[in-house]
């Protein structure tokens, strides 16, 4: 079986008692609600990585963020007709300020949803861990 391993950032951003949330269109995760975020690109930092891939899926520039956690999930999962084990990296950052940029438009679905009673089944293993580990 081929293994498949990724390292991605992922931004919690927090409103009105509300997180943000995307969702995922491909990969593991197909139609999970999830952070914002993704792979980190070659010769790219973390932080950077954050904010072009906030800003690609979501339309919002981000200001403040600071390291919150890491956190790391592994299974199994299929592409075209075969298995694949898959385990994904994280490291997580809080969004503290952040503006939406009104001549973008978001790549992914998105959704603001309340913390509190959130449903735990749709959703990706950080946003889950984001949640757990909640100092919001």
């Amino acid at each position: 079986m081929k293994c498949v391993n990724r390292l991605g950032v992922y931004g919690i951003m927090i409103r009105d008692k509300c997180i943000l949330l995307t969702q995922k269109k491909s990969g593991p995760y197909k139609d999970l609600w999830g952070l914002p975020g993704g792979a980190i690109e070659f010769g790219e930092s973390p932080e950077n990585a954050l904010k072009r891939e906030i800003l690609e899926e979501t339309a919002f520039t981000i200001f403040g963020f600071d390291f919150f956690c890491t956190a790391t999930s592994t299974g199994i999962y299929q592409l075209k007709g075969s298995s694949y084990e898959f385990h994904h990296n994280g490291i997580l950052y809080f969004v503290s300020s952040f503006q939406h940029t009104n001549d973008l438009l978001p790549e992914e679905k998105i959704v603001w949803e309340k913390v509190e009673g959130i449903c735990f089944e749709k959703l990706t293993p950080f946003a889950k861990e984001a949640i757990i580990r909640r100092k919001f």
